[in-house]
């Protein structure tokens, strides 16, 4: 007996499932586990091409503004670093991962520019002989 197929209002409804899993921090590993256990793949192929939907529907939405994609891209920075455990957070690998991800928050808000500062006065070697 083979499987009834999804509808298109269900197949959606599991793109925006799998968004939110993605937006929560799941590894991918996760997702596919989860996939499996809901019943909505049969195929690893068919997983890969869910993952792939959900992800291309961000990039292809253009409804959602920028200031909303900061948002979300900050929102799974900061859930990132709360999941690491206490252990790794206290040694200096993961001192230097905390700092990382402060400092790509900073630069998602703007607060830090991707510029190299400028510097103002430059002196070539000719000036210096």
């Amino acid at each position: 007996m083979q499987k009834e197929k999804a509808d298109k209002i269900e197949y959606e409804r599991r793109i925006k499932t799998i968004q939110e899993w993605l937006l929560g921090g799941e590894t991918t590993k996760a997702i596919h586990a989860n996939l499996i256990s809901n019943g909505w793949c049969v195929s690893e192929r068919q997983m890969f091409r869910m993952i792939a939907a959900a992800r291309n529907r961000w990039v292809a939405d253009e409804n959602i503004n920028i200031a909303e994609k900061r948002k979300m891209a900050i929102e799974r920075l900061r859930k990132i670093m709360e999941r690491m455990p206490d252990d790794i957070k206290n040694t200096s690998g993961g001192f230097r991962t905390l700092l990382y991800y402060e400092k790509e928050i900073n630069r998602i808000e703007g607060i830090m520019s991707d510029l190299e500062p400028e510097i103002e006065n430059i002196i070539t070697i000719d000036e210096m002989l």
